[in-house]
């Protein structure tokens, strides 16, 4: 009703792909990649249960319409439902090969399947491994059509029938081949998990990751190894972080003692496949280690494995923690998760919304973040195949595009391992792109895998120049050729998602691009995300946190202020902060610096790089009418311009200063979001 966050339920250790409210309101249920299905106490947001028979992602629950049985759908092939109170679920549904189907109660033995669906399973008595017995032999007894009832009544007697097992099974010779056979099958079935785990364990993917960087290693204990080389003495450690149980706030006995009986400097990696150590852990070990602390995420080093270029990434992701003194000045977008605050939530509900298929329009002022929010959701969708494509590289032929995305989807098929790949065409027509793509996708699917490929268009406002100017027809007739047909496949294979960066969210709101041309085919497709400016909250949290790294502290005023003046703008809050601390070199920052460094740069704005992206990146990018919505609240008595005063000719200027981050509307008043902002303007205006 007010908008106001209830509550934040973070007890999940992965992505939460869905979530269903009860029918009476009380009880909330989520579902998670973490394998869990957790449900909570919507009035106090507590913790009621956690749900974990799945062996796979939980990918969607629902509740019935009387509230006493909840569904949950999950990757491992099955759906589960669960009674309440829950004791366990309450039956599980298999989808077999060949449309077939099982579904069975977990403490009993009744079950319904379709035609064949039981002669996928077996019966075992006392855990023993040999002789399980098919399930078709006890049709008679445990098959029922009417499921609910016979699981209301108790469990049924049977016994072994080795007799009948010997029979079917043909005798002595054929059970001995069939052993020999099921002892290959599990071989094979052995050796594609050690495989399996060899490509997808965090620590083996850091052992491969560091050998190709030229690194040698010993193991500490199960979970460390000690790296060398034979060029640098330093001792450097690396730790499995996702094998602690909980975030500890000092470090494992073995490291401790390892540390105590050296006398030289060292470094630790910490590796992480998941959800990284937090700053308050890793601040505490080192203090206590005395060392440097460097957390790397697995799928970072496993795509430069792929790559062939460790020892370069490791030089990369090092540099924020060794070399740079000053730890707010960042000339290129964000990588390395560790580095990027705020927008948590934004970057869960976008990957969530293209893992579902959706498309999504990403829209905001230049250098507010875009790129490094990209980086994010490429990290987060690292297990799928991605695309990635700066519009502003290529020229604008719908057959260049359909040969970058064929190329680099091809790449990455191969990394992930997937063969017998069709090969590539040389100058792919729309028609062969398309019988390509769908080619990978069922290897992918075969996969096991259902998230679409994923195409990520930065700078798509270059293929759509303006359509009130004649000669831009042959662009625009390029953009329609190439977005008609993916628009096409998304929504009839439902095989890829599209996430378009732009400055202005023209792709998904005109409809007729020019008469000749025809209609946008993205039209309305878009699910719009306008990126803002940063929250007070996560302001502070990145003055706080980005400092901590090279012990710089600020006083809670001092970063609260900051705001006043940045208004949350990323990048212009890590100018100031670099101006405050003397790029590194002071270690407090008091309400007194801050105050003092505002006035420096506002005084020179002429020639400083707050003052030059004003006037570059957002004053110069304005339309008329914004400019001039901008020019009022500056000019109004103590900046406050009432809404009513906005002709309706200009509302669609004060929306696009609203979703810029440039204007709020405070109680029908408009105002200016920062005092930079407000400065800027009163010396460009007078």
């Amino acid at each position: 009703q007010d908008g106001k966050l209830l509550n934040t339920l973070d007890e999940h250790a992965s992505t939460v792909w869905s979530v269903d409210f009860s029918p009476d309101g009380k009880i909330l249920a989520s579902a998670s990649s973490d394998n869990t299905v957790k449900l909570w106490n919507v009035q106090d947001g507590k913790l009621l249960n956690t749900l974990d028979e799945h062996a796979s992602d939980v990918l969607s629950v629902d509740f019935s319409p009387d509230g006493k049985i909840l569904a949950s759908a999950s990757d491992d092939n099955t759906v589960k439902l669960w009674g309440f109170p829950v004791q366990g679920s309450k039956m599980t549904l298999v989808a077999l090969r060949g449309n077939e189907w099982l579904v069975y109660h977990p403490q009993k033995l009744y079950y319904h399947a379709s035609l064949q669906g039981d002669e996928y399973a077996a019966i075992r008595f006392n855990n023993e491994w040999r002789s399980p017995y098919p399930l078709e032999l006890y049709r008679d007894v445990l098959k029922r059509p009417d499921a609910a009832q016979a699981w209301a009544t108790p469990q049924p007697e049977i016994e072994p029938k080795p007799l009948l097992l010997w029979w079917l099974t043909g005798g002595q010779d054929q059970l001995m081949w069939g052993s020999f056979g099921l002892l290959g099958v599990m071989g094979i079935l052995i050796s594609m998990w050690f495989l399996y785990r060899r490509k997808t364990d965090p620590l083996e993917i850091a052992k491969r990751f560091f050998k190709q960087a030229e690194f040698t290693h010993d193991f500490l204990s199960p979970h460390s190894l000690r790296l060398s080389t034979n060029e640098e003495p330093r001792m450097r450690w690396l730790w499995l972080w996702d094998m602690l149980p909980t975030d500890p706030s000092d470090p494992p006995e073995v490291l401790y003692q390892h540390r105590q009986t050296s006398s030289s400097s060292f470094r630790l990696y910490l590796v992480y496949a998941e959800q990284p150590p937090s700053q308050a852990t890793l601040q505490q070990w080192k203090k206590q280690l005395g060392g440097e602390i460097i957390p790397l995420l697995s799928r970072m080093l496993e795509k430069a494995i792929a790559s062939g270029q460790c020892a370069e990434r490791l030089r990369e992701l090092e540099e924020p923690y060794l070399t740079r003194t000053d730890p707010y000045i960042e000339a290129k977008p964000i990588d390395d998760p560790n580095w990027f605050y705020g927008r948590e939530a934004l970057l869960t509900d976008l990957a969530r919304m293209l893992a579902q298929g959706q498309h999504v329009g990403l829209f905001a002022l230049r250098k507010i973040g875009k790129t490094s929010l990209i980086n994010q959701i490429r990290q987060r969708f690292a297990a799928s195949p991605t695309v990635f494509i700066d519009c502003q590289a290529f020229s604008p032929d719908a057959e260049v595009y359909f040969a970058e995305i064929l190329k680099q989807l091809q790449e990455e098929c191969k990394r992930y391992g997937i063969s017998r790949l069709p090969r590539l065409p040389n100058a792919p027509d729309a028609t062969q792109f398309r019988t390509h793509v769908l080619a990978l996708y069922q290897r992918w699917m075969a996969r096991g895998s259902r998230i679409p490929f994923l195409l990520i268009f930065d700078e798509v406002d270059q293929l759509l120049p303006r359509r009130e100017i004649q000669a831009n027809a042959t662009t625009l007739r390029e953009y329609l050729r190439l977005f008609k047909l993916l628009r096409g496949m998304a929504q009839g294979e439902r095989c890829l998602s599209v996430l378009a960066v732009a400055y202005r969210p023209e792709i998904n709101r005109h409809n007729q691009l020019q008469a000749e041309v025809g209609e946008n085919p993205m039209f309305q497709s878009f699910h719009e995300v306008h990126l803002g400016f940063l929250l007070p909250d996560e302001s502070e949290s990145l003055l706080h946190n980005i400092g901590m790294w090279k012990d710089i502290h600020w006083d809670p005023d001092a970063a609260r202020r900051v705001f006043f003046y940045c208004g949350g703008h990323p990048l212009i809050t890590r100018l100031f902060a670099s101006h405050a601390c003397d790029s590194g070199t002071l270690k407090h920052i008091s309400l007194e610096r801050v105050e003092e460094t505002a006035q420096d740069l506002q005084r020179s704005f002429r020639k400083n790089e707050i003052g030059n992206y004003f006037e570059e990146a957002i004053w110069s990018m304005l339309r008329k009418d914004e400019q001039h919505i901008l020019t009022q609240i500056r000019q109004q008595p103590e900046l406050s311009l009432h809404e009513s005063e906005i002709p309706p000719e200009a509302e669609d200027a004060l929306t696009s200063l609203e979703h810029f981050g440039l204007v709020r509307i405070e109680e029908e008043h408009l105002q200016l979001t920062s005092q930079f902002l407000e400065s800027w303007l009163k010396r460009k205006l007078r």
